[in-house]
C-alpha cells in the first residue's frame, strides 16, 4: 500500500471537481515457498487493456489532502500532484469462488507477457539505489545505502532487506513511521535519515479523507509500533479529540530504497493477519522515495495489497492490487492486465471462497522493469505491465516499501466505522526483499 497504492469511491480531481479518494506472533513463517500459476498462457500477445472507462477503478494512498493548515505535501514538477486516488462509486460486493490452482515448480513465472531470459549478468550490481539497513554483519549497502544490508542468499535470490520483528522494539535503523511527503506534525522520534536532504520532509501523517493520524505514540502515551513474540503489531485506537480524525495510527515507511533494472528484478513478500473490522485499512504497497534528487514524487505507486474492509462493496474475502498509472506507466496510459486469476479486474480485486480477515497471509509480488505480478497464499492472482515512471515516461525515484492501517475515509468507511472493536491491529510476521536476475522470475518463489 503510496502513494496510493491505490490505495477506491468516485473519481479522481478533475479541474477543480475532487470526489474524496480511499485509496498496508511467531517467528519467521514458511510454506515451502510460493508456487507459479502455470495456467496463464504466455500472454506475450495477448495483453488485455483493463482500467474501466469509469473513473475511480482503481485507487491510490497519497491524494496529498492534508488537514487544514497543514503545508501541502511537496511534488515533483513532472508529477501528478494528487497522489491518492478515489475508490468508485459502486462496488460489485459478490463473493466469487477460488477458481483452483495447479503447483507447478518447474516453471517460471510469467511476468504480464514480457519475454525476460533471466540468465543476464549483473545481478548483484543493478537497481539497489538506496540500499539499506540490515545485519551489522552482513555487509556494505546498496549505493547511497547504510552498511549492514542483508544479502542472505536464496538461490537464485539475494535477500536484500529484511524484517522479522524478533527483537523487542522496532528496528528504526530500517524504518521511518511518516510518509515521505512534509506538511505533517514534527517527528515525535526525531530521525534525520527519515526527513530528507532538505530536513523537512517525511512527516506527512495522513492521506486524502482518512480518518487517522499517524503516530509513534497516541494521546494516551501508547506505543503504536509494538513488537514481540516475532511479530509487529501496527495498532490503531479512537484516542483523539478531533471529531473529524479521531483515530491514531501506526505506519511503516522503509528507509531502504530500489527499483527494478534491465537486468534486476525483485520479489517483495510479507507474512500478515488483516483486522477483520469494518473501517480499517491496511495495505503494502511501493511509493517512490527520496533517491538522488531529494524530490518526492508521484505517480508511480505499485499497491501490493489494500485492505479496506467497508462491510458491503468491500467485503472480509476480498483485497485489492494493483499498480497506478496516470501517464506513460504503460504504452496505452491505462492499465494493462495480462494474466488473472479469482480476480475482478474492474475494481482490482482478488477474492477468495473464505475470509481473508484475522488470519495469517502470505503477500508477494514480482516487480520487474516492465511488469508486476500479485501473489496471495501462492496464488498468482494477477499480472499487469508497468513502468516505474512519472506520467511524462520519465525514471521515477527508488522505491520505499511501506506498511500502514489506515482507518476511516469514502472507501474503508463508507458505511461506517465499528468502533467497539477499538483498539485493533495490523500485525506483522515478517517482510523480505529478494532480487534475482532478469525479467522472469524462478520458482518456487521465495518466502
Amino acid at each position: 500500500m503510496n502513494p496510493v497504492s491505490i490505495r477506491r469511491i468516485a473519481t479522481h480531481v478533475l479541474t477543480t471537481l475532487l470526489l474524496v479518494s480511499a485509496l498496508g506472533a511467531s517467528a519467521c513463517y514458511s510454506t515451502g515457498g510460493f508456487i507459479a500459476d502455470p495456467s496463464g498462457a504466455d500472454g506475450g500477445t495477448d495483453a488485455v487493456t483493463s482500467g474501466s472507462s469509469e473513473a475511480g477503478a482503481s485507487s491510490d494512498h497519497d491524494t496529498g489532502a492534508p488537514e487544514a493548515g497543514a503545508t501541502p505535501a511537496p511534488q515533483d514538477a513532472s508529477s501528478d500532484t494528487n497522489p491518492m486516488g478515489a475508490p468508485p462509486a459502486s462496488r460489485d460486493g459478490a463473493v466469487a469462488q477460488d477458481a483452483g490452482f495447479d503447483m507447478d515448480a518447474t516453471t517460471s513465472v510469467d511476468l504480464g507477457g514480457q519475454t525476460g531470459s533471466g540468465g543476464q549478468s549483473g545481478a548483484g550490481s543493478q537497481g539497489d539505489a538506496g540500499g539499506g539497513p540490515g545485519s551489522p554483519s552482513s555487509g556494505a549497502g546498496g549505493a547511497g545505502g547504510v552498511p549492514g544490508t542483508t544479502t542472505s542468499t536464496v538461490a537464485p535470490y539475494t535477500l536484500v532487506f529484511s524484517d522479522e520483528f524478533d527483537g523487542a522494539a522496532l528496528d528504526r535503523t530500517k524504518w521511518c513511521t511518516r510518509y515521505v511527503y512534509g506538511g505533517g506534525a514534527a517527528l515525535q522520534v526525531p530521525d534525520s535519515a527519515c526527513t530528507g536532504p532538505k530536513g523537512t520532509d517525511g512527516t506527512l501523517d495522513f492521506l486524502n479523507d482518512e480518518q487517522e493520524r499517524y503516530v509513534d505514540y497516541n494521546t494516551k502515551n501508547e506505543a503504536m509500533h509494538v513488537v514481540g513474540g516475532g511479530t509487529l503489531s501496527l495498532r490503531a485506537t479512537k484516542t483523539r479529540s478531533d471529531t473529524g480524525a479521531p483515530y491514531e495510527a501506526a505506519m511503516l515507511r522503509s528507509k531502504f530504497e530500489f527499483k527494478p533494472s534491465d537486468t534486476t528484478s525483485y520479489f517483495v513478500v510479507a507474512r500478515m493477519r488483516l483486522p477483520s473490522v469494518v473501517g480499517t485499512w491496511p495495505a503494502l504497497w511501493l511509493n517512490g522515495g527520496f533517491g538522488t534528487t531529494g524530490q518526492t514524487q508521484w505517480p508511480p505507486e505499485i499497491d501490493i495489497f489494500e485492505g479496506a474492509l467497508n462491510g458491503v462493496e468491500d467485503t472480509v474475502n476480498m483485497i485489492r492490487m494493483g499498480s497506478q498509472v496516470r501517464g506513460l506507466q504503460t504504452d496505452s496510459q491505462k492499465q494493462e492486465i495480462t494474466s488473472s486469476q479469482s480476480f475482478d479486474t474492474n475494481w482490482d480485486n482478488y477474492k477468495s471462497g473464505s475470509s481473508l480477515r484475522g488470519i495469517w497471509l502470505t503477500i508477494g509480488a514480482v516487480w520487474t522493469s516492465k511488469s508486476v505480478c500479485y501473489f496471495a497464499n501462492g496464488t498468482n492472482a494477477m499480472c499487469e505491465n508497468y513502468r516505474w515512471s512519472d506520467n511524462a515516461g520519465a525514471a521515477g525515484n527508488p522505491a520505499s516499501l511501506l506498511l500502514n492501517l489506515a482507518i476511516g475515509g469514502a472507501w474503508a468507511g463508507r458505511h461506517g466505522i465499528d468502533d467497539t472493536m477499538f483498539p485493533t491491529s495490523f500485525d506483522v510476521d515478517f517482510v523480505h526483499v529478494y532480487k534475482f536476475t532478469g525479467q522472469t522470475a524462478p520458482t518456487p518463489l521465495p518466502n
